[in-house]
């Protein structure tokens, strides 16, 4: 097997490590996997409209209208916007208690998998991700 394959694949078991690690807690809080992203916008950009969400999560505009709607009515995120068309949301006590609950799950996966990392080996990690993550930006996301 190619190193590159290898890496793809360490890649997607990574992520599946972590999405196991917090799927209980997600699955207690009420939470789809694919709310926490637009969670953590909602509570760093109050007053966020949905085009606002998109442009920083790269999901699609039917996506997150979706899940804005299932986050309004599950009581995590609350719109303040006069005119039923737009959206102006913040984040409720129950959005953030639920938000910090995934944080702390999250932290304790990452923190199982990076532990016998050393500081320069984080830091090189880091240094990839965000070159990953500028190709991601220049490129749109990963928006159809």
């Amino acid at each position: 097997m190619s190193e590159e394959i290898e890496t793809r694949l360490i890649l997607h078991a990574v992520r599946s490590y972590v999405g196991r690690q917090v799927r209980p807690v997600l699955d207690e809080e009420g939470l789809k996997p694919s709310y926490g992203p637009m969670l953590r916008v909602v509570k760093l950009h109050p007053g966020c409209s949905l085009k606002d969400i998109s442009d920083k999560t790269y999901l699609d505009k039917a996506m997150v209208t979706r899940t804005a709607s299932a986050l309004i009515e599950g009581g995590f995120v609350e719109n303040r916007s006069e005119e039923s068309r737009f959206y102006s949301l913040y984040i409720t006590e129950k959005g953030t208690d639920a938000l910090d609950a995934v944080k702390d799950a999250t932290d304790r996966a990452w923190s199982t998998l990076t532990g016998t990392l050393t500081e320069e080996e984080k830091e090189c990690w880091n240094r990839v991700m965000r070159k990953f993550w500028t190709v991601i930006r220049s490129e749109g996301g990963t928006r159809r």
